[in-house]
């Protein structure tokens, strides 16, 4: 149970952060998303890098939580049956 707590939870659209930025195209599209005051397009593409490598770090960071989760239901199943037969 304490798993759900450190997978990560990634919005489906819209989101917070680095990951907002992640669904866009490139830095052209994110400097129109953000609209600044004056634009410079590589701190735009260092952004939109880093956003798609949060992005992916959390997605396997969930699928790990998962995992781990399906393989303690697996011992809970099986550990009553190990026990069970060698009495």
């Amino acid at each position: 149970m304490l798993l759900t707590v450190v997978r990560p939870r990634i919005p489906r659209a819209g989101g917070q952060q680095l990951v907002a930025h992640a669904r866009t195209s490139g830095g052209d599209e994110l400097l129109t998303a953000l609209a600044t005051g004056r634009p410079e397009k590589r701190p735009a593409d260092d952004l939109h890098r880093l956003s798609r490598i949060t992005l992916s770090k959390y997605t396997v960071v969930r699928l790990a939580v998962d995992l781990m989760l399906l393989a303690l239901v697996a011992l809970a199943i099986t550990l009553p049956l190990a026990l069970g037969g060698a009495a």
